[in-house]
């Protein structure tokens, strides 16, 4: 259920609407805009797996590292959706980790894009939820005969979703810092079974860099009014593949 969501949201995040170069010319803003403003940042995290079913307790033996590196460009406003949503960051995340337990659950690589929501900002600070999307490998999952033991995950490609709030700090112009409470979720849908999940929260530290010594100019837009909204009938469809338990079991066909 939860990689369903995910896969739906990142559907949804994926196609974010924008704004054509029309529009911002038709807009009542003067402020000539900067060119794009890109930087990078590396992060890491200490954390550990939740054992939220009773056999995964076994798979939660310590705590460990995760490692991070983010490639972002900060938005100024250009498109009308990014003052609408406070001049968020987007950017692609590439993560790392042993999990702990590398002789059951293996390594994990994922990347995935993401965005940034500022919602509290200040000359120096300023207050984000992070909310990404993309693609997991696990390089040792569930295997009937030599990895039985995996009861978390039975696919090397899975949905992974990352969560993050953390405050930022400003530095210099061009570095900042960052730390806050992280939640990487990895899951296949039940594509391939067994699929409790894995759940990590952790805390962390960042660095990151702007390539640029100036900041972007944040630049406002006048808000449109819309139409009142009309109700429309839609039709769509959905499907799915589906296993019901390890080892041998056939792939079902779900839709909907």
């Amino acid at each position: 259920m939860a990689t369903s969501i995910l896969i739906a949201t990142f559907i949804v995040f994926i196609f974010l609407p924008t704004e054509s170069n029309a529009q911002i010319e038709n807009s009542d803003s003067t402020t000539k805009l900067n060119p794009a403003y890109f930087g990078a940042r590396v992060k890491i995290n200490y954390g550990y797996i939740s054992s939220h079913h009773p056999e995964m307790k076994i798979l939660s033996k310590r705590h460990f590292n995760l490692y991070q590196f983010d490639f972002f460009q900060q938005t100024d406003g250009r498109a009308l959706w990014q003052s609408y949503y406070n001049y968020p960051e987007i950017g692609v995340s590439y993560c790392y980790s042993n999990l702990g337990n590398n002789k059951i659950l293996g390594s994990l690589h994922a990347i995935y894009p993401y965005i940034d929501f500022p919602f509290l900002r200040t000359k120096t600070w300023t207050i984000i939820f992070r909310f990404g999307v993309g693609c997991g490998y696990i390089s040792n999952p569930f295997d009937l005969e030599t990895n039985y033991k995996n009861s978390a995950i039975g696919s090397h490609i899975n949905a992974m979703g990352s969560f993050e709030i953390k405050t930022r700090l400003k530095l210099s112009e061009q570095l900042h810092i960052s730390s806050g409470l992280s939640a990487i979720h990895v899951s296949n849908g039940t594509m391939s079974s067994p699929n409790s999940g894995i759940n990590v929260p952790s805390i962390f530290f960042a660095v990151d860099y702007s390539f640029q010594k100036e900041q972007p100019v944040l630049s406002k837009f006048e808000k449109p009014k819309f139409e009142k909204l009309k109700w429309k009938p839609n039709i769509f469809a959905a499907f799915a593949i589906k296993d019901n338990q390890p080892g041998e079991s056939p792939k079902y066909f779900t839709g909907l």
